[in-house]
């Protein structure tokens, strides 16, 4: 009987191997269909920069010897660019690649490498935003205080600078009465002028900003103007 129950469960195994080597056959048949994938290099190391409409896409290719095209993706796919590729003797290309006009708001990049057979990488992804208009209208002038002087020095007075803040440039006669331009940087409050002209009435100004710390492009304000004391003691 113990004989006769160890020939059935001996069987039973069998079957159940048999059955399990039939289905991991069928799985690499299906994974193996139409032959092995191959893919091409694709982009490391992606940095999209910001700018204004526009925005480049930092990357490199390794040993891409294949590859002729770079397509870059967004909007679902709905847009694309291609770019031409011409590999280089070294190892590693760094490629930078400008996409313009591109609306103002944040996007998905989807970017492959391509070869003339239709052949390409696997897809990655960049993620970046582009600005423009609306951007500008939501940033705001620093703010003068005050035109003072000290015997024949003058001294602009500022409140403090804003986040992002590049400067503010600054234009004013000089005592030869050519037209003359100064940037102020954002982390002065006073700064001093030796060659200003007392007998002017105004100073025009405006304050440039980046939308972030690797826009390609920076933003300005409109001008604006400050009515100058003709002299103040101070």
């Amino acid at each position: 009987m113990t004989k006769y129950i160890i020939k059935i469960f001996t069987v039973i195994i069998i079957t159940c191997m048999v059955y399990a080597c039939t289905d991991q056959k069928d799985i690499y048949k299906d994974y193996l269909a139409g032959g092995e994938k191959v893919y091409l290099a694709k982009t490391d190391s992606v940095h999209v920069l910001s700018g204004n409409n526009r925005v480049r896409i930092n990357c490199i290719l390794k040993n891409a010897y294949n590859v002729d095209k770079i397509w870059v993706y967004w909007n679902t796919k709905s847009d694309s660019m291609s770019f031409d590729y011409v590999k280089s003797a070294n190892d590693v290309d760094t490629l930078k690649l400008d996409i313009s006009p591109l609306a103002e708001k944040s996007y998905i990049f989807e970017i492959y490498t391509k070869n003339n057979i239709g052949t390409k990488s696997i897809k990655v992804l960049g993620f970046g935003n582009s600005y423009g208009a609306k951007y500008r209208t939501n940033i705001s002038v620093r703010n003068l205080i005050s035109v003072t002087y000290k015997g024949t020095d003058t001294y602009l007075n500022w409140l403090s600078s804003a986040e992002l803040e590049q400067g503010t440039e600054v234009n004013y006669t000089n005592t030869d009465g050519v037209a003359t331009t100064i940037i102020v940087p954002a982390d002065s409050a006073k700064v001093k002028i030796t060659d200003f002209l007392h007998t002017s009435t105004s100073i025009s100004y405006r304050t440039v900003y980046k939308p972030d710390s690797s826009s390609l492009d920076t933003f300005d304000t409109r001008l604006y103007n400050f009515n100058v004391p003709v002299f103040v003691k101070k």
